[in-house]
């Protein structure tokens, strides 16, 4: 009787793991192009609220916050007027001048 429980019983459990590897595998990674702000100020994720004007260039790209642009695909803008435009390999470094004048 015992040897039949504990066969059971690892066949519960290895047909919860198969399940558990079957739902990982059909998973599906989560993306959004805007985040929705709470612009009407009722501290809840509400219709009035929106997304503060933000853009972004595709559905593989996130603007989060008030005029934020993320204009490139893989880009991610947080923050009023943050702009992403995309890989900072395709610019030219900015040569500020020194504050102290050196």
């Amino acid at each position: 009787m015992r040897n039949i429980m504990i066969k059971r019983a690892g066949l519960a459990l290895s047909a919860s793991g198969a399940a558990i590897a079957a739902m990982a595998l059909a998973a599906t990674p989560a993306s959004a192009a805007e985040c929705v702000l709470d612009t009407d100020g009722d501290g809840t994720a509400s219709a009035g609220d929106t997304d503060g004007g933000a853009t972004s260039a595709d559905a593989n790209a996130l603007a989060c916050g008030t005029r934020a642009n993320a204009g490139a695909t893989r880009t991610t803008a947080v923050g009023s007027d943050a702009q992403a435009t995309g890989k900072a390999s395709d610019y030219k470094p900015i040569d500020y001048p020194r504050p102290d004048g050196k």
